[in-house]
C-alpha cells in the first residue's frame, strides 16, 4: 500500500472516489477507506475459498493460479455473485512459439499458454544437470565411450578373441577391457552424482510464495515454482526463477548482485515497470499512513499485490532469449472503459535466477520464466572443447600404426595361406584366410595399448595441477594462485602468437583522473606531486581558483564537473576499514562503486573541485531517480528521466536529466564516436585531445544540450514506443529513436584518465618477444594513446621501425595503406605494425586484405591494433589459424569484450580483473597478473609439451617392441597364429611393468630450473618448432622399437630357445618366451631413463625399481602359485631356471645392455656434434659454475696465504 494519498481508480464497481484528498472530510476518508477494507477482506477471502489444489488446477490444463478448474471458462465467483471475467481474444492470441501472457484478474491468475506450467511432470521450475538416471547410466557412458574409435577397435578384439580359434584366452583381454569401461562408466557415475546432488539442493531451495488459502507468504520448494507465482524476496536471497520487479521495499527498484550469472561484481539497478506505480494509484487516508509504518513487509507486499489484482495487470512477453540482458514485452493495466495503457517491460525489470537481493530490505516480483527458460539455463551450455594439436599429431600416430597393422596382418594372413599344404580357403574353415587374418589381429592388437588414453589423462591431470600449485603464480595481493581449467595444456609449450587485450591486461584498471580541458585549457595535472608534499594537484588549485569567480569560463568549468557528478551509474558505499585498520571518521568520503573505473574515476575527479556526487535516491512523488549531488552553492538534486548505458556498439553513455527546471541531456564517450555528434569540430581542443592521447592516457569527450519541453514529450511518445515493440526489430527502433536525441551536442570538455601499467609488464614482454613469440595487442583505445602505452611496456622500443596502416575510408584505400606498410616493412629488421580498426574492416572484407594483414603480421614481431570491436578481436584471432593452421595462438584478457577472443583461440587466459568473471568463465587457465604468463609459458608450458612428447612417443615405442617378438615369431613359426609371449605376461606389461611409472618419471622430470627456462627464453622454441614431436622424431623411435623387438626376441630365442611350440607345456620355448619378455621391460625402462632429463631423481628410480620389482612378483605368482598354473600353465616353474640353468641370468643382464648402445651412441654424438638449444645452455650454465667455484677456490687460498 502507498504511505500517502492517491488519486482513486477508475474501477466503479470497487467503489473508490475520484478526487484530490484534500476536496473530500475525514468522514468520507474513513468511509472510503472501510469500503477497501471490505474489499481488500473480500479478496483475501475469495482467494482463500476459491483456490484448489495447484496441481489439480495445472494437471486440468487450466493455467490459472489461485482458482478451481471451474472458474476458467471466464466465471468467477464474489461472496456467492457469479459474474463474467472478459478476456479479449488477442490476451490469448500468441504470434510465436515461446510467448508467454500474466493476466491479473481480481481473484486470479491466468497464464496463456496454459502448457507452461504442465512440463516436466508439473515441476517446470525443476533443474536438471545431472546427465545419466539409473535407468540411463550405463547405456549413455558406453554410447559416449564408443564414440572413441580406439574403444571400437578393442571390442572388436575382445568379440573376436571369444571365438575358439583364438590364439589367446578371451579372458585375458575382454576382463580389461570390460574393467576399463566400468572405471570410465563408474567415473562418470561418481561425477553425475556431484550433480545429482547439488541439482536436489538447488530444487530444495525455498522462496516464499503467496497463497491464497493461508492469505499470507508460505515458503515452498524452488522446483513447485510456476509462472504466474508471486514470490516475496528478502534481502540476501537469490531469485528462483527469472522474475519481473513488481515492487521494492523502496518503492520501484532495487539492487542485485549479478556475480553468479555474468560475473560482474558490481551491483546492478533494477526498476518496476512504470504501470507497477499506476497500479497503486489508491487513495488512503492520514490514518492508513500511520498504519503503514506499523505493518510488516510482508503485509505491505500484499497491499500491493492486492492493488495489482485490482488493477488487473497484463504482461505480455516475448520468448525466452539466451541474452543475458535482453528482454522484450510490455505491461499494460485493464481500466474500466478505456482499454489497456501499456509501458514496456525490458531486461531493466527482470530479476535473473540466481542474483541475489542486494542493499533492498525486499522486492515483489511475478514468476516470468521458469526452469530451462531462465537466463541462467539458457547460457549454462558448454562450450565446444578445444582439440589440441599434440592430440591430432597423436591420433594421426595411431591411425598409422593401425594402418600397419593392418597390413602386416594382411601379409600374414596371405602367407599363411599360401604356404599352407591345403588348398586356398578364403573363408569359414579355422585355417581359412579370413580366419587367420582374424587371429594376427588379435595376436598384434596390443600395438595401440589399451591404457594410452588413460594414462595420457592421468598426465595431463598432472600437469595441471603442478600449475595450480605453484607459487611463482600466487598473486600478492589477493593471495590467488593461478588456476588450470582444463586439463589441456599441452599448447601452452607451442605458442607463437599472443593476442592480448590491453585495458586491465597490460595495465592495472586502476583509474585516476589525471587531466582535463575546458573552453580549449588545459589545466595540468590532478594528480597529487609527490616531490611538492602538497595535498593538492596542480590541476585541482588551477580549477578551484576559476570556480571562486563569476565570468564565462567559471559557468563553463562549473558545468563541465556537474556534468561528471551526473552522467554516470555509480553508487554510494560507506566507507569500510580494512582489517587492523580504525574505523573510518564519519565525515569521511563516500566510496563511489559501478562496473566502470573510468566513471569512478571522473567522479571523483569531479569531488576533488568541489562538485560531489553524494547518492541516489527515490522521489516519493514522482517514483523517479534523483542524482544528488554537492556544488559551490549547496546540494542539488537532479532528476533521472532516462539513462542509455555504455556498451561497445555505442561507445558512449547519455542521461536526460531534469535540473533546475530544464531538461539536459548529457553525453560522454569515445572521442571518434562523439566528434560526428558535435554540433561543431573540434577547434583547438583536438590539439590538447591528441596530446593527452601521446601521453598514454585515456580520452572522453564530455557533450550536452539543452532539450525543449516539447521536443523531449515528443522524443519520448516515440521512445515509449519502440520500448513497446515485441518483435526483433526492437533494439533497433529505440537505438535509433535514441540516436535522434543524441545530436547537435555542444562540447563541454574532455577528461583524461591515467591507467597505470601491471607490475613487470614490460619485463614479462620483453621475455617473451625473446622467446620468439609474436605480440599481438587489441585494443578498443585510441591509435596514439595505444601506441604509448605500446611503447611504456616495451613492445615497441626505440629501435623498432613502425608501420601504421590506420585511417582507410573504403577497400582500395586499405588495400594501399597495407601495401605501404608492407614495403615499410620489408626494409626493417626490427619492425612493429599499427592497425586501426577502420582498415582491419575494410581489408577483412576481401582475400587480398586479409592476406596482406596475415603477412604484415607475421613479419613484424608486435603489433598494436586499435578501435577494435570484440568481434573483430575474434576475426583477427581466426584470421592467423586460417592462414596458418600449424600455428598456435593464445589470448589473454580480463572483461567480458574479450571473450570472443579467448574462445577462438587455441588457448584463451582469463586475468582475474575489475571488469567482471566472464573472461575467467570461459578461459583455459586463469592467472591474476599478466607477467605470470611468461611462468605459465617458459616453465609449465615447455615443460608440458617436452614430458607430453615424450611419454606419447615411449608409449608407442614400447608397444611396437613388444609386438615385434610376435612378428618375429609369425615367421619362424610359418604363419601358424601362435603367440610369441605368454598372455597375462602381456596383459601386464601395460599395466604394471611400462606404464603408471611412466607418469611419475615424466611429470616430475625437469631439464633446468624455473630460473634458467626464464633466463634463457629461445629454450621455449622448442616447442613452437615441434623439435620433440615430429614425422622426423617419430620414425626414429619407432625404428629403435623394430631394433629393440627384434633383438630381444632373437637373443634368447637362438640361445637355448626353439621352435617347439605348445600351448600349455612349459618348455624351452616358453623359458626364451619369458626371457625376452624381461629384457623388453629392462630396455623399455632403460630408454625411459635415457629420454628423461633427470634420470637420477627420486621419482624416477624409485618408480622404475618399483615396476621392476612388479616383474619380479607377477612372474613369481604366475610360476610358483597354483592360481598361476592355471590361469598361465606353459610357466609352470619357469621363473626359478632364470637362476638354475646356466647363462639364462647373464643374458638377462647383458642383452639389454648391449640392445641399447646405439641409443647411448646416438645421445653420444648429439651431444657433441649437434648439441642442441637445450644443451648449450646446460653448458654455459656448467662453465659459469666452474668459473664460480675457481674464482671461490682461488679466493680460499689467498685468504689461508694472508697470516
Amino acid at each position: 500500500a502507498e504511505s500517502r494519498p492517491r488519486a482513486a481508480s477508475a474501477h466503479a464497481h470497487v467503489g473508490s472516489h475520484a478526487g484530490p484528498p484534500g476536496t473530500m472530510s475525514e468522514t468520507n476518508w474513513r468511509s472510503m477507506q472501510s469500503e477497501r477494507s471490505a474489499r481488500m477482506s473480500t479478496w483475501r477471502d475469495t482467494m482463500m475459498g476459491r483456490s484448489m489444489s495447484r496441481i489439480s488446477q495445472i494437471s486440468k490444463g487450466t493455467g490459472v493460479t489461485g482458482m478451481s478448474s471451474s472458474q476458467t471458462s471466464g466465471q468467477s465467483v464474489i461472496r456467492g455473485r457469479t459474474r463474467s471475467v472478459t478476456l479479449r481474444d488477442s490476451e490469448f492470441d500468441l504470434k510465436t512459439e515461446g510467448e508467454r501472457r500474466i493476466l491479473f484478474e481480481e481473484h486470479a491468475v491466468d497464464v496463456v499458454p496454459h502448457s507452461l506450467n504442465s512440463q516436466h511432470g508439473l515441476q517446470p521450475n525443476r533443474i536438471r544437470t545431472a546427465k545419466f538416471t539409473p535407468l540411463t547410466w550405463l547405456p549413455c557412458s558406453l554410447y559416449h565411450q564408443f564414440r572413441r574409435i580406439a574403444n571400437v577397435y578393442f571390442l572388436c578384439i575382445a568379440l573376436l578373441v571369444c571365438f575358439p580359434w583364438s590364439p589367446k584366452r578371451w579372458q585375458s583381454k575382454v576382463f580389461p577391457f570390460v574393467g576399463v569401461l566400468l572405471w570410465t562408466a563408474l567415473k562418470d557415475l561418481y561425477e553425475d552424482r556431484r550433480r545429482m546432488i547439488d541439482d536436489k539442493k538447488e530444487n530444495s531451495r525455498t522462496s516464499k510464495r503467496f497463497d491464497p488459502s493461508t492469505k499470507s507468504f508460505t515458503a515452498v520448494p524452488w522446483e513447485d515454482l510456476f509462472v504466474g507465482d508471486v514470490l516475496f524476496i528478502p534481502r540476501e536471497e537469490a531469485f528462483p526463477a527469472d522474475l519481473l520487479l513488481l515492487r521494492s521495499a523502496t518503492g520501484d527498484s532495487a539492487f542485485i548482485s549479478t556475480v553468479a550469472l555474468d560475473g560482474e561484481s558490481a551491483l546492478k539497478e533494477r526498476k518496476a515497470p512504470l504501470n507497477c506505480h499506476k497500479a497503486l494509484e489508491i487513495s488512503v487516508s492520514p490514518t492508513d499512513i500511520c498504519k503503514a509504518d506499523r505493518q510488516t513487509d510482508e503485509e505491505k507486499a500484499m497491499h500491493v499485490l492486492f492493488a495489482i489484482h485490482v488493477r488487473r495487470a497484463r504482461f505480455k512477453l516475448a520468448p525466452p532469449e539466451a541474452a543475458l540482458w535482453s528482454l522484450k514485452g510490455t505491461m499494460a493495466l485493464a481500466q474500466a472503459g478505456e482499454g489497456t495503457a501499456a509501458c514496456p517491460v525490458s531486461e531493466h525489470n527482470l530479476l535473473p535466477r540466481g542474483c541475489v537481493l542486494r542493499n533492498t530490505d525486499w522486492i515483489l516480483g511475478v514468476v516470468a520464466f521458469v526452469g530451462e527458460e531462465t537466463k541462467a539455463r539458457l547460457n549454462s551450455t558448454k562450450a565446444d572443447a578445444k582439440f589440441s594439436q599434440m592430440q591430432t599429431a597423436l591420433n594421426n600416430s595411431v591411425w598409422g600404426l593401425l594402418a600397419c597393422l593392418i597390413f602386416v596382418c594382411l601379409y600374414s594372413a596371405t602367407m599363411s595361406v599360401l604356404t599352407s599344404d591345403e588348398d586356398v580357403n578364403i573363408c569359414c574353415s579355422d585355417d581359412s584366410w579370413l580366419i587367420m587374418f582374424f587371429k594376427f589381429c588379435i595376436t598384434y592388437y596390443h600395438v595401440v595399448p589399451l591404457s594410452l588414453y588413460v594414462c595420457f589423462e592421468m598426465l595431463k591431470l598432472m600437469l595441471g595441477y603442478q600449475v595450480n600449485v605453484d607459487e611463482q603464480m600466487r598473486d600478492p595481493l589477493s593471495g590467488e594462485m593461478a588456476l588450470a581449467r582444463t586439463t589441456d595444456l599441452i599448447e601452452l609449450g607451442q605458442i607463437s602468437f599472443v593476442f592480448s587485450d590491453k585495458t586491465g591486461t597490460l595495465t592495472a584498471n586502476e583509474m585516476i583522473f589525471a587531466k582535463c580541458c575546458v573552453a580549449g585549457r588545459d589545466f595540468g595535472n590532478f594528480k597529487p606531486d609527490a616531490e611538492q608534499h602538497t595535498s593538492e594537484s596542480p590541476g585541482v588549485t588551477a580549477v578551484k581558483a576559476i570556480l571562486t569567480k563569476s565570468d564565462a569560463e567559471a559557468e563553463q568549468v562549473r558545468w563541465f564537473f556537474t556534468c561528471l557528478a551526473i552522467c554516470h551509474s555509480l553508487q554510494v558505499e560507506a566507507p569500510i576499514a580494512a582489517a587492523g585498520e580504525p574505523a573510518p571518521a564519519k565525515d569521511a568520503p563516500v566510496v563511489y562503486t559501478g562496473m566502470s573505473p573510468d566513471e569512478v574515476a571522473l567522479a571523483e575527479g569531479a569531488r576533488s573541485v568541489g562538485v560531489a556526487f553524494e547518492c541516489r535516491q527515490s522521489n516519493k512523488e514522482t517514483e523517479k531517480k534523483e542524482v544528488v549531488f554537492r556544488g559551490l552553492s549547496g546540494q542539488q538534486v537532479a532528476t533521472l528521466l532516462y539513462e542509455f548505458e555504455f556498451n561497445s556498439d555505442r561507445k558512449r553513455m547519455s542521461v536526460l536529466v531534469r535540473l533546475g527546471g530544464q531538461v539536459h541531456l548529457i553525453t560522454k564517450g569515445a572521442d571518434n564516436i562523439m566528434e560526428k555528434l558535435l554540433a561543431e569540430p573540434l577547434g583547438e581542443e583536438l590539439q590538447i585531445l591528441n596530446s593527452f592521447a601521446k601521453e598514454g592516457l585515456r580520452t572522453l569527450i564530455v557533450a550536452s544540450r539543452r532539450v525543449e519541453e516539447d521536443e523531449f514529450n515528443k522524443w519520448q511518445d516515440k521512445y515509449t514506443a519502440a520500448c513497446n515493440t515485441m518483435d526483433n526489430s526492437r533494439d533497433e527502433k529505440m537505438a535509433a529513436v535514441v540516436n535522434e536525441m543524441e545530436t547537435s551536442l555542444h562540447l563541454c570538455g574532455i577528461t583524461a584518465v591515467e591507467d597505470r601499467l601491471q607490475d613487470m609488464v614490460p619485463e614479462a614482454i620483453e621475455t617473451l618477444k625473446a622467446a620468439g613469440v609474436r605480440l599481438w595487442v587489441l585494443t578498443g583505445d585510441k591509435t596514439e594513446t595505444a601506441v604509448d602505452i605500446a611503447r611504456s611496456c616495451r613492445l615497441f622500443t626505440n629501435d623498432t621501425t613502425l608501420a601504421f596502416a590506420t585511417g582507410a575510408a573504403d577497400e582500395e584505400k586499405a588495400l594501399e595503406i597495407l601495401r605501404e606498410a608492407k614495403n615499410t616493412l620489408s626494409k626493417a629488421t626490427l619492425s612493429g605494425l599499427v592497425l586501426d580498426g577502420l582498415t582491419i574492416h575494410f581489408a577483412m572484407g576481401c582475400e587480398a586484405g586479409e592476406q596482406l594483414i596475415y603477412e604484415l603480421g607475421m613479419n613484424s614481431r608486435s603489433c598494436v591494433c586499435t578501435r577494435l570491436s570484440p568481434k573483430q578481436k575474434r576475426e583477427l584471432v581466426h584470421l592467423v589459424r586460417r592462414r596458418s593452421p600449424s600455428t598456435v595462438t593464445l589470448s589473454i584478457g580480463d572483461g567480458a569484450n574479450d571473450v570472443p577472443m579467448l574462445e577462438g583461440a587455441h588457448v584463451g587466459i582469463g586475468i582475474r580483473g575489475k571488469e567482471g568473471a566472464q573472461a575467467v568463465q570461459v578461459s583455459d587457465v586463469a592467472i591474476s597478473q599478466f607477467r605470470f604468463l611468461v611462468p605459465l609459458l617458459l616453465c609449465h608450458g615447455r615443460k608440458a609439451y617436452r614430458r607430453i612428447a615424450v611419454f606419447l612417443l615411449f608409449y608407442l615405442y614400447k608397444n611396437v617392441a613388444l609386438a615385434m617378438g610376435d612378428v618375429v615369431w609369425m615367421h619362424q613359426n610359418g604363419y601358424d597364429g601362435g603367440i610369441a609371449f605368454a598372455e597375462y605376461l602381456s596383459v601386464n606389461y601395460n599395466i604394471f611393468f611400462t606404464s603408471w611409472h611412466v607418469l611419475f618419471v615424466l611429470a616430475f622430470d625437469e631439464c633446468v630450473s624455473d630460473k634458467v627456462s626464464v633466463q634463457y627464453p629461445e629454450l621455449y622454441q622448442v616447442g613452437p618448432s615441434r623439435q620433440l614431436f615430429n614425422a622426423r622424431v617419430f620414425v626414429k623411435w619407432m625404428a629403435f622399437a623394430v631394433f629393440h623387438g627384434c633383438g630381444a626376441w632373437l637373443i634368447p630365442n637362438l640361445a637355448f630357445g626353439g621352435t617347439d611350440y605348445s600351448k600349455t607345456e612349459p618348455n624351452d620355448f616358453w623359458l626364451s618366451s619369458c626371457v625376452s619378455f624381461v629384457v623388453i621391460v629392462l630396455i623399455t625402462c632403460g630408454k625411459l631413463l635415457l629420454a628423461a632429463e633427470s634420470p637420477w631423481k627420486p621419482t624416477a628410480t624409485i618408480s622404475t625399481a618399483v615396476a621392476l620389482l612388479c616383474l619380479v612378483v607377477i612372474l613369481i605368482l604366475l610360476g610358483h602359485t597354483s592360481i598361476g598354473n592355471s590361469m598361465q600353465p606353459n610357466m609352470d616353474s619357469l621363473p626359478e631356471k632364470f637362476f638354475t640353468r646356466s647363462g639364462v641370468f647373464g643374458l638377462i643382464m647383458a642383452a639389454p645392455a648391449a640392445l641399447l648402445i646405439p641409443d647411448c651412441t646416438e645421445k653420444a654424438v648429439g651431444f657433441f656434434l649437434w648439441p642442441s638449444t637445450l644443451q648449450t645452455v646446460r653448458n654455459k650454465i656448467w662453465e659459469e659454475d666452474a668459473q664460480v667455484s675457481v674464482i671461490a677456490g682461488v679466493g680460499q687460498q689467498m685468504s689461508t696465504a694472508v697470516p
